[in-house]
């Protein structure tokens, strides 16, 4: 018969490889978009650092796209026109992954939900 700590063990084993991968993820995620963010705070979207180059989305890159997707020649409804020219524009690429991470308990591997769950009596966030 098999000890019930060995069991709890293999049980939460797989558990927190999930969630040291969803916490990789979500370090991963907020590099993308803090790189982004200066790419546009400096206008800059060319990258070469000699072994690889990489090209981010620029200020005037943004706003080319945005005024191709709400300008006289697009092919969106006028109701996607308006969402695109009223709101912060994002691809659900972009704002999926954003989502699961905070739907998510990620930080509590690597992050400071660990601490403010011990808290808040492990109800942080949710």
């Amino acid at each position: 018969m098999a000890d019930f700590a060995e069991t709890r063990r293999a049980a939460t084993l797989p558990t927190i490889r999930i969630a040291k991968g969803l916490a990789a993820f979500r370090v991963f995620v907020g590099l993308v978009w803090l790189g982004n963010a200066l790419a546009k705070l400096f206008n800059h979207g060319s990258f070469d650092l000699g072994v690889v180059s990489f090209s981010l989305i620029s200020r005037d890159t943004a706003r080319g796209l945005l005024e191709s997707y709400t300008g006289p020649e697009s092919n969106a409804i006028a109701p996607l026109k308006s969402v695109y020219s009223d709101l912060l524009f994002e691809w659900p690429l972009d704002i999926v992954p954003l989502a699961i991470l905070a739907a998510v308990p990620a930080g509590r591997v690597w992050g400071q939900d660990r601490k403010l769950a011990a808290r808040f009596g492990d109800r942080w966030p949710f």
